[in-house]
């Protein structure tokens, strides 16, 4: 319970950290949506493109020499999406992802188990945002496009199977 307790603690201070981090330098940071701003191409075109180079990686280093634990080090990424997305845009988000969430209740209700499967990746990735940013550390991603994966070579299969007949 303490640990479990500390990493949330943690997470407030440091996610409060982050967000009077970029107060100060008059814009927001890319953390929220980390993996498009890391993704390898994109990340040497946004970087050069941006005056602020890598400046989140930058804070996220100082963050981590000051902690000495990359336990502790995590951001609470419900500050951060107020942060980097502004107000309208965390609460356009949410309500998105919660349009999502409704709908696939409604499909796992008609027993589609990969809808079931995108909501406790979603749902876990939602509960967990005050401790870490599942959405931003891929962690989460991957069973989306997976799931992508599946559908669409699904329905190809689908489309295929009703031309023959």
């Amino acid at each position: 319970n303490d640990r479990i307790g500390l990493y949330y603690l943690s997470s407030w201070n440091n996610g409060v950290v982050y967000s009077n981090y970029w107060r100060q330098l008059g814009s927001s940071g890319h953390a929220f949506f980390a993996f498009v701003w890391q993704f390898p191409p994109l990340q040497a075109i946004l970087s050069s493109a941006s005056s602020e180079g890598d400046a989140f990686g930058r804070w996220f280093n100082t963050l981590s020499s000051a902690t000495g634990t990359a336990e502790f080090n995590n951001p609470n990424y419900l500050i951060i999406a107020f942060t980097d997305l502004s107000y309208i845009g965390a609460v356009f988000w949410f309500t998105l992802v919660g349009i999502l969430l409704g709908k696939l209740v409604k499909e796992v209700q008609r027993n589609n188990l990969m809808a079931l499967v995108a909501y406790a990746s979603t749902v876990i990735a939602l509960a967990d945002l005050p401790r870490v940013g599942w959405w931003t550390a891929t962690r989460s991603i991957p069973v989306y496009l997976v799931l992508l994966v599946i559908y669409f070579s699904k329905l190809n299969k689908e489309q295929n199977d009703s031309s023959e007949i």
